[in-house]
């Protein structure tokens, strides 16, 4: 499933000439430019730029913690632990966890590499 994320880019004439731009929700996304093409490129270099520094700040972050996402699909919910793509499913919320625990002790047992598994604590996204 592919969904589009709708952001909004504001620019504005800078009083010196040029534009400045900046994306509303995401803080820290922000540039300037000679003309408003040249800021539109500049402001999606600097979109790219700050989710790559956030996505490797997040990854240093969560290394050594299990991060497990859950959504309902249909009348099951899936638990999904995103830091080695393992997931299962459950009638609630708790089953799918509790599968998931399973599942990923099954698949640690073959991976002897997981740093941490017995001591891994949990964060569930919503």
């Amino acid at each position: 499933m592919k969904s589009k994320l709708k952001l909004t880019a504001v620019f504005e004439e800078a009083e010196e000439g040029g534009y400045i731009a900046y994306i509303e929700e995401i803080p820290g996304v922000n540039t300037q430019g000679e003309t408003l093409k040249e800021t539109k490129e500049n402001l999606l270099d600097a979109l790219e730029l700050v989710l790559e520094t956030r996505r490797e700040l997040a990854n240093r972050e969560l290394s050594d913690k299990k991060v497990i996402v859950v959504w309902k699909e249909g009348k099951y919910y899936v638990a999904q632990c995103i830091n080695v793509d393992v997931s299962s499913f459950g009638a609630s919320k708790q089953d799918a966890i509790k599968n998931l625990d399973e599942a990923l002790e099954l698949y640690f047992e073959e991976h002897a590499f997981h740093p941490n598994k017995r001591n891994m604590p949990v964060r569930i996204q919503p």
